[in-house]
């Protein structure tokens, strides 16, 4: 985990203390993802954000007609 970067793109919007700075990185959590792996399944409720730190993750939902809707494409600053 990279709590630095995180951290970086807070602060460019917010400023934090110290303690506010632990706080943020005691709830960090890694979750890895593959290639075509879901973040979440049919139904899944979001219950967190999520902070890309390598590659890209593409965002959509599925309207009542089975046809995708509103694609967002997440993509991290970090170049090898």
């Amino acid at each position: 985990m990279k709590p630095d970067l995180l951290l970086d793109a807070i602060t460019k919007h917010v400023k934090l203390t110290k303690d506010e700075e632990k706080i943020v990185v005691s709830l960090l959590r890694d979750k890895k993802v593959k290639k075509k792996q879901y973040l979440l399944q049919e139904k899944e409720i979001q219950k967190y954000g999520f902070f890309v730190l390598s590659g890209c993750l593409r965002s959509y939902s599925i309207d009542k007609l089975l046809e995708s809707r509103k694609l967002k494409l997440k993509m991290s600053l970090l170049y090898p």
